[in-house]
């Protein structure tokens, strides 16, 4: 088992307070690039009907993202259940 959990602090980075994944004290630096996260706002504001197609996709980009940390595939509903039980299986 791994111990997940959600840690709170201070971003000066991006200047305001963040939430981190943590997996046995490793914290999972991930998050959208700014050009993307832009490029992903634009297309929505111009093309609502690809809200949930972009949307997707990031969270399918999280998924892979996570699972290639935690050396095993996890949907976003394991690792959701996983936060809330403090441990991944």
């Amino acid at each position: 088992m791994k111990k997940i959990e959600v840690i709170s602090g201070y971003s000066e980075e991006f200047n305001k307070d963040i939430n981190a994944l943590t997996v046995n004290g490793e914290v999972f630096d991930w998050g959208l690039e700014l050009d993307s996260w832009l490029e992903a706002k634009k297309v929505i504001s111009q093309h609502a009907e690809l809200t949930e197609t972009v949307t997707t996709s990031i969270l399918n980009h999280f998924c892979e993202c996570f699972s290639e940390f935690v050396g095993q595939n996890m949907t976003l509903r394991e690792v959701n259940e996983a936060i809330e039980r403090g441990y991944i299986e």
